[in-house]
């Protein structure tokens, strides 16, 4: 291998080092933002709070509808009124991370 070539590899493996050594130190330091400076871990962690409660809903709303018979329809729109209720806060929630990460 040339030395010119073996000098320039070197010079590469270095600027990488510190760069992920500065990467670290971010990430460390909290200077690290996927979604945003406004998007923090609580607010990440409440849209996973609401997709669970909106899929254990779900779940439920299901074992009890599966004998339901023509007479208790009107009891099984209301529990999709109820599901398609916390859909629709869960989707507010999801835009309103979004928006803060555009602006």
């Amino acid at each position: 291998m040339d030395k010119s070539m073996e000098g320039q590899d070197r010079t590469d493996v270095k600027q990488m080092e510190k760069g992920l050594l500065d990467l670290m130190h971010d990430f460390n330091h909290g200077k690290l933002y996927a979604f945003g400076r406004d998007c923090t871990i609580e607010k990440m962690d409440k849209v996973r709070e609401l997709q669970e409660h909106l899929a254990q809903l779900h779940f439920e709303l299901d074992n009890m509808t599966e004998g339901f018979g023509d007479e208790e329809e009107p009891r099984s729109g209301g529990n999709l009124e109820k599901l398609m209720k916390n859909l629709e806060t869960l989707s507010s929630t999801v835009q309103s991370l979004h928006q803060e990460s555009s602006s």
